[in-house]
């Protein structure tokens, strides 16, 4: 066991070396409050880089060569957090919130001329809970709750001057569902699923996902054993929609009533995995229609036919031994399921199953984590939203899980030896870089994958392809 875990390990880390510098820019800046954040146009053939400390931000303006063809500089509000933005037509806009006043604040970039245009947004967020903000095709979203109406809004930014609300109020049935089950009443944990293929493990393990799909922002959730229900927001259209896609009538395998599942949306494709302690089902559906493409399932007595990886386990303690397929599954029922894909460049998916002892909202950045509120002598009684920069003081999950390969237009699993799931390449070569906490994040143009860090010995950025 140890000579095949050594030689895993040998093949992983040959691919780990890999990376391709694509860029440096000095910048000069030292200290840990420096953050690092992009925004793209709808096809992301382009993207901006923005550095930013506790006053500045500077914004690289990145075409699809990957160089830099302008830059920018504004001046930031003291403890003004960066919100977001988006590229439409040789203009990018930018968004901050200003703590002190009921106003966004908002800028257009030219990359024509080079012009900077400041102008502030009146938006109150009075009796609104965050719950993501979301760079979304040719706009930018900041989605939010209000407890006391039972609405989820969609304030919809198009330009630097006027928004748009879109609302969605939820029957009372519903609501009562969602605050038993998703804990509205203290802010509704989303995860952010901005880059396809990332393959960030708590992420993925949250119940509810936010995607962006050209002019449509979709909201997933799985609070509700077997089916995952849909809110569409058509921000072009101004109209939200609802539906729910029921999975797995039947079960081949006797299966307990204490189950969980999740989902996750990759291309055209809804990916759905049920766990008990004596079965797994894994559904892969077409999003759009509904039909389901293909299916697996297994009893926890059985070998894991389908998957193309061992079944690992991390962190990983030398002399433990790797999980069956009982054990996995008792693993996953303790924590967060989770279910996710990457695509590769031959018409395939990677699927990772498994599980997650946290999750999070964001795969970079401030994430929330559920804490649950213990009173001696009592239960648990509901579970708090605390807030955890990510970087040296992060809380490191327990995740387990494996990897099946399938074809993305069949749904027919192949064989083969399953590519690195991404955010573990990044864990891996990025463990030992001086960075500050915020300073990285990953994007994506022409369908390749970047890496953007601040390295803060050299006071730079360094951009590579991963």
């Amino acid at each position: 066991m140890r000579t095949l875990l050594l030689i895993i390990l040998c093949l992983i880390t040959s691919q780990l070396f890999s990376q391709e510098k694509q860029l440096e820019q000095a910048i000069g800046w030292k200290g840990n409050a420096i953050e690092i954040h992009t925004v793209s146009d709808n096809a992301k053939q382009q993207c901006g880089l923005l550095v930013a400390n506790e006053d500045s931000i500077r914004v690289s303006w990145i075409n699809s060569n990957k160089q830099v063809v302008k830059q920018f500089a504004m001046a930031r509000g003291l403890e003004e957090p960066l919100l977001g933005g988006f590229i439409k037509e040789g203009k990018m806009y930018l968004y901050n919130q200003n703590p002190e006043a009921p106003v966004v604040r908002a800028w257009k970039l030219d990359s024509a001329t080079g012009d900077v245009t400041e102008s502030g947004i009146p938006l109150d967020f009075k009796d609104e809970n965050l719950v993501s903000a979301v760079n979304c095709g040719d706009h930018f979203v900041y989605v939010n709750i209000n407890p006391k109406n039972a609405e989820l809004l969609v304030h919809d930014f198009a330009n630097e001057h006027e928004y748009a609300t879109l609302r969605y109020h939820f029957d009372p049935e519903l609501w009562r569902k969602l605050i038993k089950t998703a804990n509205i009443k203290k802010g509704l944990q989303v995860g952010n699923i901005e880059v396809e293929g990332e393959g960030n493990l708590p992420l993925s393990a949250c119940a509810n996902k936010i995607y962006s799909r050209n002019d449509t922002l979709l909201l997933l959730m799985n609070n509700e054993l077997k089916e995952t229900s849909v809110y569409c927001f058509d921000l072009k259209n101004k109209q939200v929609t609802t539906r729910g896609v029921s999975h797995f009538a039947g079960f081949p395998y006797k299966s307990s009533d204490d189950a969980v599942d999740n989902s996750f949306l990759v291309q055209d494709k809804l990916l759905y995995v049920r766990v008990s302690k004596d079965s797994m089902g894994i559904q892969i559906l077409n999003f759009y229609t509904g039909a389901t493409l293909t299916t697996f399932k297994a009893s926890a007595k059985e070998v894991l036919g389908f998957k193309n990886s061992l079944i690992f386990s991390e962190p990983f303690i030398e002399g433990d031994r790797l999980p069956e397929t009982d054990q996995l599954y008792r693993k996953i029922l303790r924590n967060y399921p989770l279910i996710m894909a990457m695509p590769t460049n031959n018409n395939q998916l990677a699927i990772t199953i498994g599980s997650s002892s946290i999750t999070n909202t964001v795969a970079r950045g401030h994430n929330f984590i559920p804490v649950p509120l213990l009173i001696p002598g009592m239960f648990p009684l509901h579970l708090l939203m605390l807030p955890v920069a990510a970087g040296p003081k992060k809380v490191v999950p327990e995740t387990n899980y494996f990897t099946m390969l399938i074809d993305a237009g069949s749904g027919e699993h192949v064989k083969g030896a399953p590519p690195t799931i991404l955010s573990k390449e990044i864990e891996q070569f990025s463990k030992d870089l001086k960075r500050p906490p915020l300073g990285e994040t990953l994007f994506m143009i022409n369908g390749g994958y970047y890496y953007a860090y601040y390295d803060k010995k050299g006071r730079k950025v360094v951009i590579l392809k991963l």
